[in-house]
């Protein structure tokens, strides 16, 4: 995912592989994680220096007597779902500007015959 090997990541610390802006919040998710768990999305660096969004969860593993042993981390790539999020927002706007843009009176109409949805043209046409 970040584009290394095993080596290049055991025994040095995670912000080596966050944007500066995810690293300054890591103490508070340290903190926020002794709870028990957390889950939470930052951006990522790879080796190559590109910017990725990745979410994680953590898990406070603990020992019989409550102490924190270590935490368990699984990390995701979201790129792809990030992607298809900003495609659908796209979408979502080309299909405003184009409805109540358009020259032609246009509604959506709900399955109860209710009107959803009116276009300036419509509103002009119907008076």
């Amino acid at each position: 995912m970040h584009g290394g090997q095993v080596e290049d990541f055991v025994g040095r610390p995670l912000v080596r592989v966050l944007t500066e802006a995810a690293a300054a919040g890591v103490p508070a998710l340290f903190s926020e994680v002794q709870r028990g768990y957390i889950a939470y999305e930052s951006d990522h660096v790879r080796m190559d220096g590109s910017v990725f969004p990745v979410a994680t969860e953590v898990i406070a593993a603990r020992g019989d007597d409550g102490a924190l042993l270590f935490r368990i981390g699984y990390m995701t790539d979201v790129s792809a779902r990030h992607e298809v999020e900003e495609e659908r927002q796209a979408l979502q706007r080309r299909f405003e500007t184009a409805f109540s843009d358009a020259p032609v009176g246009m509604t959506l109409v709900g399955l109860d015959g209710q009107f959803l949805k009116v276009n300036r043209a419509l509103c002009e046409l119907m008076g």
